[in-house]
């Protein structure tokens, strides 16, 4: 009799038990009380010279019987315990893991076996997810809400009231006390404040005399229900466009090489103020910003000239006046401490960690790497990007020591302690605490993969014969479960809503 457990969604692994007959012939002379022969003794009736064989006379009780009978129930009764220890410890093991991944961001529902097309919608690519709606950018323009388990279209706004092509992005209705562009940044994040759908045409690539009659539109939807919450239209070519303390700034480019700022009240859709700087800022060749920046409330641009605007007052104020900033400050918050980088313009930057009090713990090489799937890091570890080179370190977070690294690496995922990483030709698995490779597969560079995983699988992309399949690795050793009957035909494959979308580039495919 074999007695057979899963640990695992998915797959075969578990524990077998086999009971088998033990002969057990007592003390050495001993025979049963009635002189019988024992069962299945080798010559007896039943089956002739086999093992195992019944006799057809009848066996009286006696001492041997019930020794044996008792040693046969302890041991059932021995395996039957074992299996609901190891059932119990299992299903506590199972049940606190999925607890550390409920609220996992980019984690999708269970994967045991190949995936199945449940929708197809045309589309350019997935703009992001707001309120369980899966939004989805127009070919020509506009937007399209999606419920991505079922591919129902929930609405759908067109884009005609914007000039240009409507591209559509989601912005988040930032706290009025919220004024930099790091304070924007960290907070896009999911259940952070409220977002809303931010439509707008497209942005200039240069300033030409006879563009007196360019127009910058912007419309914001309710990502809810698709509702115009208001549009607006402002003179010149778009420069740029942003929500910050708690308005819609549409900074544009006009003929004469001047700047426009004109802010309006997100809440209510009405104008605040309107600004044209007293001098050129932008070079007569086209449109050249060095810097676009927001510092204490003010909106700094500079090209041939510089600019700044108060965003409280819509006035013009001295740039000198505007003590120099990091261009974007990323905070992150750690055990026990909190890491700094801060953003120049052009790209560089600078980076500490630091201890409550504000002492300093030791210097960064690059920005903290989050990547878009984790239950955490381990506590001990920390990862980051290289500034140059694109390459991945992981260091001690109490010393800063580098404990391994990764050239041309990024982060696709964090579970259970370990990273898997992706250089675009191979996907690993790394242990996070040494840099142990625990696994590692061939990937199809040309088909991203962005993290999507269950927590017992991870999903890649192998190449075969010329086609790109999708396969399901097991996260604990790399053992391929599973890989798709039918080559997928896309170029890239995301989680969203707890679903696999694929995207072709004219449409996006729902798998569950």
């Amino acid at each position: 009799m074999r007695r057979r457990w899963s640990s695992g969604a998915g797959r075969p692994d578990g524990v077998e038990v086999e009971l088998v007959e033990w002969h057990d012939d007592g003390p050495e002379g001993s025979e049963p009380s009635d002189g019988g022969p024992r069962p299945g003794a080798p010559g007896e009736p039943g089956e002739p010279g086999e093992p195992g064989g019944l006799t057809t006379g009848s066996v009286g009780p006696g001492p041997w019987r019930g020794r044996r009978a008792v040693r046969w129930g302890a041991g059932l009764a021995a395996v039957l315990l074992l299996v609901v220890v190891v059932n119990v410890v299992e299903a506590r093991r199972d049940a606190a893991r999925a607890a550390a991944l409920e609220g996992v961001r980019g984690l999708v529902a269970p994967m045991p076996e190949p995936l199945t097309e449940i929708w197809r919608h045309p589309g350019s690519w997935p703009v992001g997810e707001v309120d369980g709606l899966l939004l989805v950018a127009g070919v020509e323009g506009g937007v399209t809400a999606l419920d991505p388990s079922t591919g129902d279209v929930r609405w759908s706004w067109t884009g005609t009231s914007v000039p240009g092509a409507g591209w559509c992005g989601i912005e988040l209705l930032a706290d009025p006390s919220w004024t930099t562009l790091s304070d924007l940044y960290l907070a896009s994040v999911p259940d952070v404040g409220s977002s809303v759908v931010l439509c707008r045409g497209s942005g200039a690539e240069t300033v030409v005399d006879d563009a007196a009659d360019a127009s910058t539109g912007v419309t914001l939807v309710d990502p809810a229900t698709g509702a115009e919450l208001f549009t607006v239209e402002a003179p010149g070519e778009q420069l740029g466009i942003q929500v910050v303390a708690g308005g819609l700034i549409v900074t544009t480019a006009l003929p004469d090489r001047r700047v426009r700022f004109e802010r309006w009240d997100v809440s209510t859709g009405e104008p605040s103020w309107a600004l044209t700087s007293a001098q050129p800022v932008l070079g007569e060749d086209g449109v050249v910003v060095e810097r676009y920046q927001v510092v204490q409330d003010t909106l700094i641009i500079a090209g041939e000239g510089t600019v700044a605007v108060s965003l409280a007052t819509g006035q013009e104020v001295d740039p000198a006046s505007v003590p120099d900033a990091p261009y974007l400050v990323l905070e992150t918050p750690l055990d026990g401490a909190t890491a700094t980088w801060e953003f120049e313009s052009d790209g560089s930057g600078s980076g500490r960690v630091t201890n409550p009090d504000g002492t300093v713990r030791f210097d960064l090489p690059g920005p903290v790497w989050t990547p878009p799937t984790a239950d955490g890091p381990a506590a001990d570890v920390l990862l980051v990007a290289e500034q140059v080179g694109g390459g991945l370190r992981a260091l001690d977070l109490s010393t800063g020591a580098e404990l391994w690294s990764r050239p041309q690496a990024m982060v696709v995922l964090v579970v259970d302690d370990v990273a898997v990483v992706s250089d675009g030709l191979t996907l690993s698995a790394v242990r996070l605490t040494d840099g142990e490779t625990v696994w590692e597969v061939a990937v199809d560079p040309q088909f991203q993969v962005t993290g999507v995983t269950d927590g017992d699988v991870v999903l890649a992309a192998v190449l075969e014969g010329g086609v790109s399949h999708l396969v399901a690795l097991a996260l604990v050793d790399g053992e391929e479960i599973w890989r798709s009957d039918l080559a997928v035909g896309g170029y890239q494959a995301s989680a969203f809503g707890g679903h696999v979308v694929v995207q072709n580039g004219s449409e996006l495919i729902g798998y569950g």
